[in-house]
């Protein structure tokens, strides 16, 4: 792109405009755009979030589905009325016997979820994740218990 020369009408147009501009001093521009000097830091970093720690735990192994649904219900109620917030649920993370990939394995590591949100459970519950590797990871869950009002 090459630079064009104004035109005389452009140059005059130009010459009028800033005739009737006044400069500014020190005080009126303000601050800089730039800080020359950054920001101190804080003196505090941020906290990591803050880990779960179950108080309660119920394992579900060993159980048939109609004892595990039932012994979930009555935990997650106990849980509420003794004021836990968080509770573990190991379900385990079913058998490894299973010779196909069509063939379900980890009937309760399924069918938990599930109950979580039916009637009898999720209104006494905000919210529930896997379990960190140190609680049974992907056999157990964490289940946040909610307050009672």
């Amino acid at each position: 792109m090459t630079k064009r020369k104004l035109t005389d009408e452009e140059k005059q147009a130009w010459k009028h405009y800033a005739e009737g501009v006044t400069p500014l001093d020190e005080y009126e521009k303000g601050p800089p755009l730039l800080d020359p000097e950054p920001a101190p830091r804080k003196s505090k970093s941020p906290k990591p979030p803050k880990e779960p720690e179950p108080t309660a735990r119920i394992d579900l192994h060993g159980m048939t589905m109609d004892q595990a649904h039932q012994n979930l219900i009555n935990f997650i109620a106990n849980s509420q009325s003794q004021v836990h917030r968080c509770v573990l649920v190991i379900t385990g993370k079913g058998s490894s016997a299973t010779k196909h990939w069509w063939e379900k394995s980890g009937i309760l590591k399924e069918q938990v979820p599930r109950w979580l949100e039916e009637p009898a459970i999720r209104p006494r519950i905000n919210s529930y994740t896997q379990a960190m590797p140190k609680h049974g990871g992907g056999g157990a869950l964490y289940v946040f218990i909610r307050k009672i009002r």
